[in-house]
């Protein structure tokens, strides 16, 4: 079932709603981070608990971290 999910979250996008909905489940989370492309690299996460780092490390030194 989880792989059905992640096959799922990779199709239709909207990574922040699947790791809110699967907030209570970090193996699921991890799984989600490892499935999109980028997510692990980005160091947004910790690799412990799957939670979001706040604030979000900006290593290009891009001004609001490339957010406009």
């Amino acid at each position: 079932m989880v792989e059905l999910v992640i096959r799922l979250a990779q199709r239709t996008g909207f990574f922040s709603i699947w790791m809110e909905v699967f907030r209570a489940e970090p193996e699921i989370r991890h799984q989600l981070i490892d499935a999109f492309p980028g997510a692990r690299e980005s160091g947004c996460f910790d690799p412990q608990t799957s939670e979001p780092i706040q604030p979000a490390p900006n290593p290009d030194q891009l001004p609001h971290g490339g957010k406009t």
